[in-house]
Order: C-alpha cells, then sequence, then structure tokens
C-alpha cells in the first residue's frame, strides 16, 4: 500500500507501488500484484467496458463522480489527484505528461454526463498556466487549450512571429462553439505543434509552431521542458477558476498521435 494525497481512491491492479509515494491519504482498493493479466474496468457513464492489460504504461482513467484512478504510467504524474465528489461530477485533478520518454502525442478522451460548468479543462504548456493563454509570465512557450461551459478555445504560445497565427490580435488561434454539452463525448489528441479533436463526426486539427513544444523546442524565457499539464474541472495554476461536468476521462499516451483508439 502507498500513499496519495487526501481525495482519491485508487483501484489499479497494475500500479507498483512507489507511483505516489510520499504523499497522503489515499486508500488502494483490490491492489493486485499478478502483472500480465488484463483487467477490465466500466465507465460508469458511457457504459463501456475497458481493459487495462497489466504491464502497458500508457492508459490511465479518472473518474470524477466517484474520485477513483485507474491504470499507471511512469509518465503521467498526478500533481493533484482527484478531490471528493458528492458525485456532482465536480471532482478536480491536475496531471503533468512527461513526453521525453518513448510517447510523442496524449489522447484525452472526455465523457461530459453532466452539463458543463465554468472551467471543465485546461491544457497548458506551462505548470502555471490559468485560462485565456495566461501562465503568470512563467515562460514563452505557453499554449492552452480551455474548454469553458460549453466552448473549446485554443491559444498559441508568444514565440518570435506569433502575431500570424492569431485571430484576436492577442494569444487566441481558434474558437468552436458547442463543443461540451451534457451526454458529449470527445476526444483531443495533442502532440508536437499539433492539435487534433473529434466530437461525433466532427473531425478537425490544427497545426501551428505556436502550439505545443514538445521536442525540445527552444523558450523566449523559461526553462526547456517536455511536460504538458491538465486541469480536469479546474484550470492547472489553481482551483480559483473550477468547473463541474466533466464525469470521465482516459488519458491514452501514444507514439504516433493519430494511432489511437476513440470510444
Amino acid at each position: 500500500m502507498f500513499a496519495a494525497p487526501a481525495g482519491a481512491r485508487i483501484s489499479d491492479p497494475c500500479a507498483p507501488p512507489t507511483e505516489l509515494s510520499g504523499q497522503q491519504n489515499m486508500f488502494i482498493n483490490n491492489y493486485s500484484e499478478m502483472f500480465n493479466l488484463i483487467q477490465p474496468y466500466s465507465d460508469s457513464f458511457s457504459g463501456v467496458i475497458h481493459s487495462v492489460t497489466c504491464g502497458d504504461d500508457n492508459v490511465v482513467h479518472i473518474d470524477f463522480q466517484r474520485s477513483i484512478v485507474k491504470g499507471y504510467s511512469p509518465f503521467i504524474h498526478f500533481l493533484q489527484t482527484p478531490t471528493w465528489s458528492m458525485g456532482a461530477c465536480d471532482s478536480q485533478a491536475v496531471v503533468k505528461v512527461d513526453f521525453s520518454g518513448p510517447y510523442k502525442g496524449v489522447e484525452v478522451h472526455l465523457n461530459y454526463a453532466k452539463s458543463p460548468r465554468l472551467w471543465t479543462l485546461d491544457i497548458s504548456d506551462s505548470p502555471s498556466g490559468d485560462g485565456y493563454g495566461g501562465d503568470d509570465g512563467t515562460t514563452s512557450n505557453m499554449a492552452e487549450l480551455q474548454i469553458l461551459n460549453r466552448q473549446m478555445r485554443i491559444y498559441g504560445n508568444n514565440l518570435p512571429g506569433y502575431m500570424e497565427a492569431t485571430s484576436d490580435g492577442g494569444l487566441l488561434i481558434r474558437t468552436i462553439d458547442d463543443f461540451a454539452t451534457k451526454g458529449s463525448k470527445a476526444v483531443i489528441t495533442i502532440s508536437d505543434e499539433r492539435v487534433d479533436w473529434q466530437r461525433g463526426k466532427m473531425k478537425e486539427s490544427l497545426t501551428s509552431k505556436f502550439l505545443y513544444t514538445l521536442n525540445g523546442q527552444e523558450t523566449l524565457y523559461g526553462k526547456v521542458d517536455y511536460d504538458v499539464f491538465f486541469g480536469f474541472n479546474r484550470v492547472v495554476a489553481g482551483n480559483f477558476r473550477n468547473g463541474s461536468g466533466l464525469c470521465s476521462v482516459s488519458i491514452k499516451l501514444i507514439t504516433f498521435p493519430g494511432k489511437g483508439y476513440i470510444f
């Protein structure tokens, strides 16, 4: 048994007991040391039965209604494990994904079983991402994607020439209305200098050097890194901007972006 921050429960027969060591108050249910088994679990909102193969290190599932995490990856780190929820899909979490290893993209499968309210998703190239493309001056490479109520917005970084990509004279590159609604499912894929998104039959992508820099690109200020940060039902920087309605996500690391699965 290992410890983790207050709030979440982990039910993961695959995870080694060192993943979240040194933190506090997490209970692990049904822990098993029997690796290389296929462990099925049900997404209580979509009714889909998923399977995680023990030994795989590229899929993590988070249930924001029951505050449960399933799956494990050494490249997916919880900076804030899911907080307790009263069943309203208002649990919050922050995750860092490390792209310095074998994986070069990530698919985020979103399940809005309840109506999205305020800030349900924030994907930032900066650990200080706080919405609207801001990060309190931490790094020049601070591309950001947010879902606020029903609308998704994509903001670029401020590397030289960024004004060529802007749609508003600032950092905003793209706006997609009515992206998140009650009962909707969507997939967002982040890879180097590219964002793909799919909701129903709608499938679009955006490629720009002003998007996420996952290949060690230089910065104007701030350190070079290979990380992307995810805020669920809140922004990355803090819970001062938060929301509810995102009921579950699956994070799947991929070697070749675009080759993953769709629920």
